[in-house]
């Protein structure tokens, strides 16, 4: 059937159109268009109209089956949240921080395989008006008796502390606890594999197990366990004598290390001590400070450190102490400060029974029972301080998160309706608020099933989220309530379809702009950041779709509540002659934009006045911005006050000098082919600006200087060099404290020398680097000395390994920054192609794009005003901010184009309609920050100072900057006359009547190349013309 024998008439109350009328209207006008229109504009009118349709066409469909949208998003959003139970948190910064081919990240993953820090450090700080009074002292040693006594399952200090012996305790056995059935309890088997080469260097092994205090040959299950374990023993209390006996030969020597068994066997008879280091190693353990006077003390203490002042520093007295105090003839007269630390051995299935012991450690310092003498400050740290702190700092202020969540719900519900029973939208909006939720759970979902990981920062997406999505919402709504008073009466399919038919195309330009903006973030290379970025590009997304379906579900059923006059909390019926209060229906916001803030900001004074501080902002804040620094410290994230941070302040006040500490590391290198490149490494090493010459330590240099104090020649030979390497590392004291360095593949022991040195490293200190410049400064020059020296052979590296954990941090300050002006750069790119491609008006494009790149400029400058800097956090922020700015102006650009007359009265207009909403979405974003005003977070401080800022600077850019420039220089309206039938313009009422045959709108409700139709009693077409021909599609409505 043709259109005319299927369309009989398109009717309003004054005038009926045949669809050959108006097609044959809408193609004079076509040709008027063709006359007047440059290419722009004919694409502008063909892109408008277009999303116009469908999002017309979307907005009925959903409110025509609202229950059914409801239930097909919230099984949507269950199938997508189920990738939930692939959750992976990646809490490793080398792999959260490094790019895939940084030089940090394959040194960190090198020397994660091939060392380990076995040890854990828990450090006190003791500061005093004199810390050598007899009284201090006296409570240093009760404090050290005190953590030496704490206990945890049994295991006391003794038992979990870190041995100087410990390597060589290593070379008898390296069985660990195991369960019970993992242990061979027969003689034969017992030792299998814990020995390398047994019958070559042990001889008869039963030698060994007759001295150790347990019989094995009886040993049963029961006696094994954590408390009472076979292998935990101390090597001062065993008798080594005979065990390694040669019972074949006649003179009783042993088949290991030939004659130098006896001092290997003292070797290992000697005590084994906890290692520790405090001001109490110059006096006897029992020693009583009460029978000593302070000048004996101080004579004392002063003897020692001229002593050790060449000494290692392990050895050396003067690294424990700050503060000295002389006088006139140089007397010590005091010390202000002491540092002690205590070493635990770093065993990993003890890591349960450490991190015990390190709250207890906490607890007998911070919180001693012990009468502190009067003047006396105490400091903490251990290993864990820094992660507890932090956890501690997150939980502290999730009920400001909470609480700020909350203030937006209420704030949605009260501004998103009037003030009376009935048409109030509380309920609506607190339902409303919940398609955050739904996006951030079906994003999640989604970014899990992926393999995508869960980050450190990732947890501020919410607030992105719930700022872009209530400012969505609140534009729906105001779209909603621009309805004339008779569209208000069209069915609720209709009315919905017609909000949406602008509000859609307003939500696409700024949830499209965000998303192209943050998928050039996620073309990162910090991986991080990368995860983040395609986090917020799916929740955006997502976002975008459950406002659209769900939400506008939502706003239908309320409607239907609405007209059954319905209370909007308990949905209790009004009586018919119920009425709203005349109050009610004041809508104060669009009043005051209307009446106050619209006719204000047109006047040309305000104009004038507003372009004159858009440029004080900008200038200011582009002084701002050239002043900012890069720096970074992580101990900014832990809340003032913490104990961690007390500490941290207390070192770097009394020890200026303690830089990070460093190390460079070797593979399986050939050390007599290496000399003279280990030689100018050392050198230069030294010679660096950012490192302590006197700190830099390596085993291989002490080697060769023991050599010449023997007056032995450098050796030649593979045999040779491993006879006195062994010799060395066992038999000398100073070669003894390098066993840690040196990683042995076999057994260091072996008298024929089967063992070959698989890695080392060479240890130094940096000096305190003040700011991130600096320490980018370092890293690229110890880079830089990395690549420049080369070993010989086929080995891997090829190359010495430069690294400390800290260099993660220091590469991830230096490489956000530089990601930071990128992804700027590129988003502003992406926003202005995005905008211009939806928008299609080049002049409005720019207007909207010059207030998101002045948005940027003045919420950057302000990082200086207010004590930020460029680093991880801020810089995440920024890049946030720009999403937030798009949604202040887009809404406004895009608005001015759909309004007639003149400049003036359409940026008027514009303010009016769309207002209210940026308004509420910005304000909105405000109140979900304002709690944290007053956290001493600085992780939460900063997230106020610049959602704040972008708050300010965005609404002041799209609320009044924007529409000035858009009554001066914005694009010419298009006018309506050349796309809309008169007629239907005209109608002088638009009420429903019963019975009647005509659809009771206009035609300007729909899209311009629209009109409805009534096919029957039960459905309705949209005719759409197009040039040349007219096509029909039916829609189904309410009757």
């Amino acid at each position: 059937m043709d259109i005319e024998g299927k369309v009989n008439h398109v009717e309003t109350l004054n005038h009926r159109w045949t669809a050959v009328d108006y097609k044959e209207f809408v193609m004079n006008s076509r040709k008027k268009k063709r006359v007047n229109s440059n290419c722009f504009r004919k694409v502008t009118h063909f892109v408008t109209n277009c999303l116009e349709d469908v999002f017309f066409r979307l907005g009925y469909q959903f409110a025509y089956r609202p229950w059914w949208t409801i239930f097909t998003a919230l099984v949507f959003c269950g199938i997508l949240g189920s990738g939930l139970l692939n959750w992976r948190e990646e809490t490793d910064d080398v792999n959260l921080w490094t790019t895939e081919n940084s030089q940090v990240r394959k040194s960190a993953k090198w020397v994660a395989q091939h060392f380990t820090d076995d040890i854990r450090y828990e450090t006190m700080i003791i500061e005093a008006d004199n810390v050598l009074r007899p009284d201090v002292l006296k409570f240093i040693q009760q404090v050290d008796t005190s953590i030496k006594n704490i206990s945890v399952q049994g295991l006391g200090w003794n038992k979990l502390c870190a041995k100087p012996g410990a390597k060589l305790k290593e070379l008898l056995h390296h069985r660990k606890r195991r369960d019970v059935d993992e242990f061979d309890l027969s003689t034969d088997g017992l030792f299998d594999g814990v020995f390398s080469d047994m019958e070559v260097i042990y001889g008869d092994i039963a030698n060994l197990t007759e001295v150790l205090p347990y019989d094995f040959e009886t040993l049963d299950s029961t006696q094994v366990s954590i408390d009472n374990d076979p292998f935990d023993f101390d090597l001062e209390d065993i008798d080594f004598t005979g065990v390694f006996e040669d019972k074949n030969s006649e003179n009783n020597s042993s088949s290991l290390l030939g004659d130098r068994t006896e001092e290997l066997l003292d070797l290992l008879a000697m005590p084994d001590k906890c290692l520790t280091r405090s001001i109490l190693e110059v006096w006897d353990e029992n020693v009583d400070f009460s029978d000593l006077s302070e000048r004996q003390i101080l004579m004392m203490v002063d003897q020692k450190v001229n002593e050790s002042k060449y000494a290692d520093e392990m050895e050396s007295l003067s690294v424990l102490l700050s503060g000295f105090n002389r006088d006139k003839n140089g007397y010590l007269q005091g010390v202000k400060t002491t540092v002690m630390s205590w070493f635990l051995s770093n065993d990993k299935e003890n890591t349960s029974i450490l991190d015990q012991w390190e709250l207890d450690f906490i607890e007998h310092t911070l919180n001693t029972n012990l009468t502190v003498p009067p003047g006396v400050s105490i400091h903490v740290l251990t290993t864990r301080s820094y992660d507890d702190a932090l956890a501690e700092t997150l939980s502290s202020n999730f009920g400001l998160l909470t609480a700020g969540f909350s203030l937006i719900i209420v704030y949605v519900g009260l501004t998103m309706g009037r003030l009376n029973s009935v048409e109030q939208r509380f309920l609506l909006a607190v339902a409303g608020v919940t398609v955050v939720g739904q996006a951030i759970l079906s994003s999640y979902g989604i970014c899990f099933f992926v393999g995508l990981m869960y980050g450190p920062v990732h947890p501020v997406l919410p607030f992105l989220l719930l700022g872009i999505g209530v400012d969505d919402m609140f534009v729906i709504i105001q779209a909603l309530d621009n309805l004339t008073p008779e569209q208000r009466r069209l069915p609720i399919p209709e009315r919905i379809g017609l909000a949406m038919r602008h509000a859609g195309v307003s939500i696409t330009v700024t949830s499209l702009t965000d998303v192209v903006a943050f998928g050039i973030g996620a073309t990162t290379g910090m991986p991080a950041l990368r995860s983040f970025c395609i986090y917020a590009t799916t929740g955006i997304l997502l976002l975008f779709i459950f406002v659209m379906t769900f939400f506008v579900a939502l706003i239908a059923i309320d409607e239907s509540r609405q007209d059954q006059r319905r209370d909007g909390c308990f949905f209790y019926r009004q009586p018919d002659s119920w009425k709203p209060s005349a109050l009610s229906q004041k809508e104060l916001l669009r009043l005051f934009f209307e009446k106050f803030y619209g006719p204000l900001l047109m006047k040309t004074p305000t104009k004038i006045f507003v372009i004159i501080l858009t440029l004080i902002f900008t200038g200011v804040n582009t002084w701002g911005v050239l002043q900012l620094k890069q720096d970074f410290d992580p101990n900014w994230y832990l809340r003032d006050g913490s104990h961690p941070t007390s500490f941290y302040k207390s070192l770097m006040e009394h020890f200026p000098d303690s830089g990070e500490r460093s190390a460079v590391y070797f593979g399986p290198i050939d050390y007599m082919t290496e000399r003279e490149p280990l030689s100018s490494l050392l050198i230069r090493l030294r010679e660096n600006p950012f490192v302590k010459n006197s700190s830099v330590v390596f085993w291989h240099e002490n080697f060769e200087r023991w050599l010449e104090s023997k007056q032995v020649a450098y050796p030649s030979e593979d045999v040779e060099f491993k006879k006195l390497v062994q010799e060395f590392l066992l038999f000398t004291k100073d070669g003894r404290q390098y066993l840690h360095d040196v990683k042995i593949n076999g057994s260091i022991i072996d008298k024929n020398f089967n063992f070959t040195i698989n890695g080392s490293r060479m240890r130094f200190q940096h000096p305190t680097l003040v700011d991130a410049s600096e320490k980018n400064l370092a890293i690229e020059s110890l880079l830089s000395l990395e690549n420049s020296i080369e070993f010989y052979g086929n080995i891997t590296p090829r190359t010495p390994v430069i690294y400390t954990e800290r260099y993660v941090e220091w590469e991830a300050n230096k490489v956000i920054t530089e990601e930071l002006i990128r992804n700027l750069g590129l988003t502003l790119l992406a926003v202005l192609i995005v905008t211009f491609v939806i928008i299609c008006d080049i002049r409005t494009v720019m207007l909207v794009f010059s207030c998101i790149a002045l948005t940027l400029i003045d919420v950057i400058g302000i990082m200086y005003y207010v004590g930020l800097t460029i680093e991880i956090s801020t810089s995440i922020l920024i890049i946030l901010s720009c999403g937030l700015a798009v949604d202040y102006a887009a809404h406004i650009g895009h608005t001015f184009g759909t309004v007639s007359g003149t400049r003036s009265d359409r940026a008027r207009e514009t303010l009016i309609r769309m207002g209210p909403a940026v308004w509420n979405g910005g304000f909105s974003t405000f109140l979900a920050v304002l709690l944290l005003s007053n956290s001493n977070a600085y992780i939460f401080s900063t997230f106020f100072k610049l959602f704040f800022s972008v708050v300010v600077f965005g609404l002041f850019h799209g609320l009044a900057y924007l529409p000035v420039l858009l009554s001066w220089i914005g694009p010419p309206f298009h006018s309506e006359e050349e796309s809309l039938p008169k007629p239907l313009q005209s109608s002088p009422t638009n009420s429903r009547s019963s019975g009647d045959d005509t659809i009771p709108t206009s035609i300007s409700s729909f899209p311009s190349s629209s009109a409805l139709a009534k096919i029957d009693d039960s459905s309705y077409e949209i005719i759409s013309v197009e040039e040349g021909n007219v096509s029909c599609d039916q829609v189904c409505c309410e009757t």
